[in-house]
């Protein structure tokens, strides 16, 4: 048999529907302009940036409940898919790396980093 102080304590500290709901992070909205500044760049520094999460929630004026490194990932995905279907971008690739503490953006068909263009001398055996 339940408890009279249990159930008022539960219902004390119950919380309405809407207030639930609306304890979600706010959706990411920003410019198309912004994600082809962010391409640009990436374009410029080789194919491939890495930032830190701080640092990249600043520059675009994100919520600071996205400065997370926990849910970095979570913010990669959602930034991936808004320049796939909003802005028609991909060929534009954005991940979370070091435990979420760096974001990753990198352009598709570029080499993954500079040493990756680097032209090397096959390896030959010494005899």
């Amino acid at each position: 048999m339940p408890t009279k102080s249990l159930v008022d304590n539960l219902l004390a500290a119950a919380m309405k529907p809407t207030e639930a709901v609306m304890s979600r992070r706010p959706d990411l909205d920003f410019p198309k302009d912004v994600a082809e500044s962010l391409k640009a760049a990436t374009m410029r520094a080789g194919g491939e940036v890495f930032v830190p999460l701080d640092k990249f929630v600043a520059l675009l004026g994100l919520p600071d409940t996205y400065n997370n490194p926990k849910r970095a990932l979570l913010l990669a995905g959602a930034l991936q898919r808004r320049f796939e279907r909003q802005f028609g971008m991909k060929d534009f690739r954005v991940g979370a790396v070091k435990r979420g503490a760096v974001i990753r953006l990198r352009v598709v068909g570029r080499p993954r980093s500079a040493l990756a263009a680097v032209k090397t001398q096959p390896h030959v055996k010494a005899r």
